[in-house]
Parts: C-alpha cells; sequence; structure tokens
C-alpha cells in the first residue's frame, strides 16, 4: 500500500527510474526492468554567495522525485485516518564538498533538484542520458555571533540569576 520510486545509482551503473506505480500485497510488481547505463556525473562547485571562495566541507543534498499520487489517475492506496499529506517518493543522495568546495553525485535519469547547505535556494534539474552536468552553487555563510548580556530586574535593576532567553535572528541580505 504504497507508491514507489526505483532507482539504480551507484559508481558503476545508472538506470531511468521506475515510479509512478502503487504496491499492494500479495500482487506481484511486474514490468519494471532497468536499462544500464553509465551513470551521469553531476559536478560542481560551492562558493560563498558574497565572496565567491570555494567552501570545503559541507554537506551538499540532491532530491530525486518519483510520480506523486495526485499524478496517478485512478491509483488509491488506504487512508483510513483520512490524513492531507501528499504522497510522493523521494530519495536521497549526499556529498560533502572538498578542500576546492567541489562536488560530485553519479546519478541516473530523472527530475532532481540540489540544495546547498543552507536550504535558501534550491536548483532543479532534470538528467536525460547525459555524461555529465555542471553546476556550480553559491550560497551565503552564515556567520556565528555570540551575544553577551545581563537580565535585569525592572524594578530593582539588580541581576537575575537563572533567567532563560528565547530569541530569534533576523538576517537582512547585503
Amino acid at each position: 500500500h504504497q507508491v514507489y520510486l526505483l532507482v539504480v545509482a551507484n559508481e558503476q551503473w545508472a538506470a531511468a527510474p521506475q515510479t509512478g506505480f502503487a504496491v499492494f500485497p500479495d500482487k506481484p510488481l511486474e514490468n519494471c526492468d532497468f536499462q544500464l547505463r553509465e551513470p551521469t556525473r553531476l559536478h560542481g562547485q560551492l562558493l560563498d554567495e558574497r565572496t565567491r571562495e570555494p567552501i570545503p566541507n559541507e554537506r551538499m543534498i540532491v532530491y530525486q522525485y518519483g510520480i506523486g499520487l495526485h499524478d496517478m489517475p485512478g491509483v488509491e492506496i488506504p487512508n483510513p485516518e483520512n490524513e492531507r499529506y501528499g504522497v510522493q517518493p523521494i530519495e536521497q543522495y549526499y556529498a560533502t564538498t572538498n578542500e576546492r568546495g567541489e562536488f560530485e553525485f553519479r546519478l541516473g535519469d530523472g527530475n532532481f533538484d540540489l540544495r546547498p547547505p543552507q536550504y535558501e535556494k534550491v536548483e532543479r534539474f532534470s538528467i536525460a542520458g547525459e555524461r555529465e552536468v555542471e553546476m556550480n552553487v553559491t550560497t551565503t555563510i552564515q556567520r556565528e555571533v555570540e551575544l553577551v548580556g545581563i537580565v535585569i530586574d525592572k524594578e530593582t535593576s539588580k541581576p537575575l540569576a537563572g533567567a532563560t532567553i528565547h530569541g530569534s535572528v533576523y538576517r537582512v541580505q547585503q
């Protein structure tokens, strides 16, 4: 009772994904054959948005999307709680940038997006048999800031011990 995205993606082999179907108990799945090929090399560099300097040792994520249940006419899966969530299979691939900010993935065909570490932007792309795809990505580096202060009593102006402060940081794009 689930929709699926079946992929072949590793250093040696790739294939077009098998998606757009549901699997049910005691019903064999037929006609899911993979045509193997050499994977597409997705590579590029992660750069600081402001300085254009390479960003080393950061995690990059590629999401691959299958066909969602809402795009499969006539396919229904049990929903006893009548939940209203979208149902779409997704595969994730991870890489870490090297000392020059370079990353690399080996992928098959399909629809993807590439997300830098801060997730503030998404680069969408498709692969259809290409040998290589190059994508240089920029992101804004979040600088760490230490806030120092004293919490004081409004009436006596004396420091309060054990106070907890909650807040958020407003970021201005420069």
